[in-house]
């Protein structure tokens, strides 16, 4: 059989059954490689338990007691999926996976996209079920290939027993009037006309040298709207370069509009019409059926599974949709370049428009095809897509005339079957404050109850308790399932919600996948409402407040008119959780009791309570307290405060023997020398620059025991010495800068500096002047002129070399007459021709500050350097070759820690080379291509640590294979030290219970972040990376501590380790969270292995 017309596909069966895992190897091959090329589906025949997946692909696994349910239980199909459901969970590479159903036998569930990422070719697929005894069991795991794509079909039996192949589901006619497809083919040359012919109106294209196929379809579609044709309006198909004519007008006004596609004489694009008019006269939309066929040469759309990773068609970036949420991302969207789509329907080939995501789907995909011409009647059509190697399953379609005026499916009435009601809160209760109960009742006449999801203001905050009696109810609904055991109750924390009026929800699910909604208002007064006759005061924290750090004392005072307030009746919250024991109450303050007058309890009304903040994270948090009266009322206050203990309490210390801050000026190579601690996690490198020039890393691991002696022998001792060899001859006479970066496992790290003397030249007898720039504020521009003068009293000058940022730009021309100089200095060897010249091209540099450094080297082999500052202020004419920088943004936070840079970079005329990144104009080295093309953007990792807090510059410096090249800048801040962590990290697995580790072994947490979403979270064990773990599983329980961040409740991270890999004995896990602007932070924990 054929998948298209220049591709043949042979499909093998194995004569063998329930084989084990890759049992039988394949292979392909061809006589002739250059013109036949053969590839397989895979290294093994994958059927069963060696099925290939893809990203995102919706799967079925089958086994035993993966659930407690017995009949399926039903995910909503709205806002995120939940990873556990009917006590089921998923995991994939030990990422916790949506699921979408579950029951004892089954459960369906994704492929997280991120398995896409990291270009992995197999996955492991395990199910850990909580069973209602509170018992635990997990699955076998087992293996999974990952392919690119590997697509799949939408089918049902139309009849009981149906043998396959079986009809399309979902399949539906064109989405609006008749249309046409012209596509755009060939290759560009300037000059080359295209034409698109509309009922007998020609629109010509003239090719220019910089267009693109997609961009001649672009130009098409605009000539012929902006003409405006009067039967047709044009747009572009989202896969390859097709132009889509709908007609103006409906139904069969709108059919036979004549379209054809010509070219100008020997052009090489060509223009190609699928169909010779306008298709078809059918009703829009409406489900294809035998009663409904699709007519030849009408545009279908079927829907499909398993199509991989998607890219943006008009900027070709890549797409990563969020597993287990809607998609909204950029529509059209197509499949990526690796794994385009191909269709064969009734034996040939099915033209395919577009292949991707619509707004909103949970990983069904919608293939837009042209139903190929002179099919013919026939109701049981096969159809197949393709994807490289990987044919889908085989639907049919029923094909035929079309049907102008398909009559509407007949709806299917039924009854609802689930009645419920939300009793509590409600309007009619009052204020509502402190923790609550929502509570009501649920009942259906066929199936169980499955769940109660209970939401506040649209947002989930939790699953209510179902199965308390409700007698009461049983007797108005005798016949329920479940009688009378049909109450439901859970508790609300109303202080995490603002004061006012709210709206509430309990969403009742069956057994069946049937939901009933019931919801009301209530307000809430924890804060503002609070009783007239009560009057509570913070003092600590308040408004003013500075941070905290280490055990702060939190007071104020408190009285109720009515009612003294009880010894015990004071009780702290800290971000919702209530703090142990209670408040001291009693404390004088006489000075209120006069402002107040003798108020009850006076003078005796203040409170005090004692809060170790080093147990909370740095950054803002709400304080609230709760005071309560002898008659019973009560009342809460609450006031935010920041946290800011490692700001000033950095664990690294970083020390500089050598240069001594005492020493004098330094000649010649030097040996610079040193130590550096932490006392919480090993130091893994220590990075050495100098002006902000980084050197590489220096020599860690050198034995210092008299430090060690005076730290308390911290992690790495006595082995915590560093040194670097630095030759100082390359270094302008003069002061410098030298910074020493320590970076520790726990990845955040300290940098210290220390300033130095250089004096070479009146070592090496040089004497060597830099005229042009003139001064640190000389403004260059283009090619500039750079020039000065140098000399030796012993030796003639052989060579000088113009170094700028730390990059060399080559050798000037040495030999200029400079009489004047000679007259000074005498007539030293070479005079007078001692001045040296040199065109420096500032386009290649970024706008703003930069280093030269002129080195010269005499005839005897001594050399010696200056230095001098200046500007560059370029603005670069439009070329063909573009960098754009995404991040840092002017709307990013200072970053911390290893901050994740990124932009995009294309070009019209050439294949982009290199993104090299500089900061304040030093390179720090080369970008990294996004899933292997510039195309899909650039990222560059940089450890914030190594710079200075403060403002900085980012350049991009874009080179294509013609030469061609762009620049881009932007600033961004660095607060290590000097801004508290918005970033929290927890690591619940493994802990400090868990005991010797061995075999694969779990591993888990949270992370959030109050400024902005994870993108990224890594791991790492004795500094070597360990890949990502996945990140977005629900943890209400964290977002009830940290209400509002962002990513909530879907914070937690999960990952697979072998321990297999790994020496028995101590080793430190370190978790990464990146954030979607790029900031990051790390926490550490210790484990033992034993295998």
């Amino acid at each position: 059989t054929f998948s298209g017309s220049r591709t043949g596909s042979l499909y093998l069966s194995s004569k063998g059954v329930n084989l084990p895992f890759d049992s039988i190897s394949l292979a392909a091959t061809t006589s002739n490689s250059n013109n036949e090329v053969a590839s397989t589906s895979g290294n093994y025949l994958s059927s069963g338990t060696g099925a290939t997946g893809s990203p995102g692909m919706l799967v079925e696994i089958n086994g035993t007691n993966l659930s407690d349910a017995q009949n399926p239980v039903m995910a909503p199909m709205s806002g995120n999926i939940p990873t556990t459901l009917g006590g089921a969970q998923v995991y994939f590479n030990g990422v916790a996976a949506p699921v979408f159903q579950a029951q004892s036998n089954q459960i369906i569930s994704q492929v997280p996209y991120a398995v896409g990422q990291n270009l992995t070719t197999s996955a492991s697929v395990f199910v850990r079920t909580v069973h209602t005894d509170g018992s635990v069991t997990v699955t076998n795991a087992s293996p999974l290939y990952i392919a690119n794509a590997n697509p799949g079909i939408f089918s049902s039996p139309s009849t009981p027993n149906q043998p396959r192949p079986w009809p399309a589901m979902n399949a539906f006619h064109q989405p609006g009037n008749p249309n046409a497809v012209v596509s755009i083919d060939g290759t560009i040359t300037a000059g080359n006309t295209a034409t698109i012919t509309v009922a007998g109106r020609a629109y010509n294209y003239t090719v220019q040298g910089s267009d693109s196929t997609r961009s001649v379809a672009q130009g098409l579609a605009n000539l012929i709207n902006s003409a405006p044709d009067p039967n047709v309006t044009a747009s572009l198909g989202g896969a390859f370069a097709r132009v889509i004519l709908t007609a103006i007008q409906s139904g069969a006004a709108g059919t036979g509009i004549s379209v054809a596609g010509s070219t100008s004489s020997g052009a090489t694009i060509t223009v190609t019409a699928y169909t010779g008019s306008t298709c078809c006269n059918v009703t829009p939309n409406s489900a294809i059926s035998p009663s409904n066929p699709a007519a030849d040469g009408e545009l279908i759309t079927i829907s499909t599974a398993g199509l991989g990773l998607l890219m943006d068609p008009a900027t070709s970036a890549g797409i990563i949709p969020n597993t287990g949420q809607p998609y909204n991302g950029v529509v059209p969207n197509v499949v990526q370049n690796n794994a385009t789509v191909s269709a064969t329907m009734g034996g040939s080939t099915a033209e395919v428009i577009n292949a991707g995501l619509p707004t909103g789907s949970y990983g069904v995909y919608q293939v837009q095809l042209i139903v190929p011409s002179n099919l013919g009647v026939n109701s049981n059509t096969e159809l197949t897509i393709a994807q490289n190697a990987f044919v889908s399953n085989t639907v049919t379609v029923p094909v035929g005339n079309a049907v102008p005026n398909a009559p509407a499916p007949v709806p299917t009435t039924s009854t609802p079957t689930i009645t419920s009601s939300l009793d509590t809160p409600s309007p009619q209760g009052g204020d509502f404050s402190g923790t609550i109960n929502v509570g009501g009742w649920a009942v259906d006449s066929r199936n169980a109850i499955s769940s109660v999801a209970i939401y506040v203001d649209g947002n989930f905050a939790g699953y209510a308790v179902y199965g308390g009696p409700r007698n009461d109810v049983c007797a108005v609904y005798p016949s329920s399932i479940g009688c009378p055991n049909v109450g439901f109750n859970g508790p609300l924390d109303t202080t995490q919600l603002p004061d006012g009026t709210h709206a509430i929800s309990a969403i009742t699910t069956d057994s069946a996948g049937n939901q009933f909604t019931s919801s009301n208002t209530f307000t809430t007064s924890n804060f503002s409402g609070r009783p007239s006759s009560f009057t509570i005061f913070a003092d600590q924290p308040g408004p003013q407040s500075g941070p905290f750090q280490g055990e702060a004392r939190f007071s104020g005072w408190a009285f109720n008119k009515n009612s003294p307030v009880l010894p015990s009746g004071v009780s702290v919250y800290i971000d919702g959780q209530q703090q142990p024991g209670t408040a001291t109450y009693g404390l004088s303050r006489a000075d209120v009791c006069s402002a107040y007058g003798n108020e009850p309890g006076c003078p005796n009304i203040g409170w005090s309570y004692l809060v170790d903040t080093g147990q909370l994270s740095n950054g803002t948090h709400t304080f609230v307290v709760k005071v309560v009266a002898a008659n019973g009322q009560y009342a809460f206050q609450s006031n935010s405060f920041t946290v800011a203990n490692w700001t000033t309490a950095n664990p690294i210390t970083v020390d500089i023997d050598s240069p001594s801050a005492q020493g004098g000026a330094l000649s010649g190579t030097q040996v610079f020398g040193g130590w550096a601690v932490d006392t919480s996690a090993p130091i893994y490198d220590v990075l050495i620059s100098i002006d902000g020039v980084p050197y590489g890393s220096g020599n860690y691991g050198v034995s210092r025991s008299d430090a060690c002696a005076a730290t308390q022998n911290p992690p790495g001792c006595p082995n915590v010495g560093w040194n670097v060899g630095v030759d100082t001859t390359l270094l302008g006479d003069g002061s410098h800068v030298l910074a020493v970066s320590a970076i520790p496992l726990s990845g955040t790290g300290l940098t210290v500096t220390r300033q130095f003397t250089v004096a070479n030249n009146s070592a090496a007898q040089s004497t060597i002047s830099i005229d042009l720039p003139g001064s640190p504020s000389t403004v260059l521009t283009g090619t500039a002129h750079v020039a000065g003068w140098a000399v030796n009293s012993t030796a003639a000058v052989a060579s000088v070399e113009v170094i700028v940022d730390g990059v060399s730009k080559g050798f000037a021309t040495y030999g200029g007459t400079r009489s004047d100089v000679c007259a000074v200095v005498g007539n030293f060897p070479g005079c007078p021709n001692v001045g040296w010249n040199f065109g420096l091209d500032t386009s290649t540099l970024t706008n703003g500050s930069h280093l030269l450094t002129v080195t010269v080297t005499t005839a005897a082999g001594a050399r010696s350097s200056q230095n001098a500052s200046f500007m560059v202020s370029n603005t670069l004419p439009a070329g063909p070759t573009v960098v754009t920088i995404t991040q840092p943004a002017s709307t990013s936070n200072p970053f911390q820690g290893f901050a994740n840079f990124s932009g995009r970079a294309s070009s019209t005329s050439s294949q982009i080379q290199s993104v090299s990144i500089t900061i304040d104009g030093a390179p720090y080295g080369t970008a990294t291509p996004v899933q292997g093309s510039f195309a899909n953007g650039w990222t560059f990792l940089l450890n914030t640590a190594q710079l200075a807090d403060g403002g900085h510059t980012l350049g991009a410096t874009v080179v294509a294979a013609d030469g061609t090249f762009n620049i881009a800048s932007a600033p961004f801040t660095v607060a290590n030290w000097s801004d508290p962590n918005a970033m929290i990290i927890n690591i619940d697995n493994p802990s400090s219970s868990s005991g010797p580790l061995s075999g694969e072994y779990h591993i888990g947490g949270w992370i959030v972040d109050q400024n902005a979403a994870i993108s990224t979270v890594s791991v790492s064990v004795d500094g070597i990376p360990f890949g990502n773990a996945s990140y977005g599983g629900a943890r209400s329980d964290v977002c009830a501590v940290y209400p509002n961040y962002p990513g909530c409740p879907d914070v937690g991270w999960n990952a697979g380790l072998d321990t297999a890999l790994l020496a028995n004995g101590t080793h430190t896990l370190a978790i990464t969270g990146t954030t979607v602007n790029g900031q990051s932070s790390t926490t550490t924990t210790t484990f033992t292995v034993s295998n």
